[in-house]
């Protein structure tokens, strides 16, 4: 097999199609690739993010995500075009990803610009809400800090429960075993307290 079979033809698009990945046409004049397996036509821009074919089945489709037919649904509410939340220009109801702003969206559900904003400003919170999760299990297990994990971290843990909610399931679990330990051992402490005021004497 020579190095240069089963790689893309990048063209200039002389006819409207529409594009498998963002679901937009592809206007005359943008740039292209034509998947040399399946012929199809797509956005160079959106054929290198995808990193590959679109079309299941494909031998050019990545070898993890893969957009299908099946996966991306056609229409939401029975409008076949919705605004970007991001840039508010029109783009199709199935898209992902915006191909004028290149925002990408976690699901082709429509959303207006206040719950965008809202989700956007969660992601960011990600990255610190993780590391304060695994500094709370570290002081949960220290008996000397387990009141302070206990009681800080129970109104941490409210306060933050949207962003925990977008983390794996296993930092969830990390923060609940973290209140746990350190409420038992806060109970303990404070039973072993009252124990010797009690019978110390």
């Amino acid at each position: 097999m020579s190095s240069n079979e089963h790689q893309p033809d990048a063209t200039v698009n002389t006819q409207q199609d529409q594009c498998p990945i963002c679901q937009a046409p592809i206007l005359p004049g943008e740039p292209t690739v034509d998947c040399t397996d399946c012929h199809s036509v797509y956005h160079t821009e959106c054929w290198e993010y995808n990193g590959g074919c679109a079309q299941y089945g494909c031998s050019q489709c990545p070898p993890t995500e893969k957009f299908t037919d099946v996966e991306i649904p056609a229409s939401y509410w029975g409008c076949e075009e919705k605004p970007c939340p991001s840039c508010n220009k029109t783009i199709q109801a199935a898209a992902i990803r915006c191909r004028f702003c290149g925002t990408i969206f976690d699901s082709a559900k429509p959303q207006d610009v206040n719950t965008f904003q809202s989700d956007t400003q969660l992601k960011k919170r990600i990255p610190q809400v993780r590391l304060q999760g695994i500094w709370l299990f570290v002081f949960s297990i220290i008996s000397c800090t387990a009141p302070l994990a206990a009681i800080v971290g129970l109104f941490w843990y409210r306060s933050n429960r949207q962003v925990i909610a977008k983390l794996p399931a296993m930092y969830s679990a990390i923060c609940k075993i973290a209140l746990g330990i350190a409420w038992f051992q806060s109970l303990i402490m404070l039973l072993v307290v009252l124990l010797h005021s009690i019978f110390g004497s």
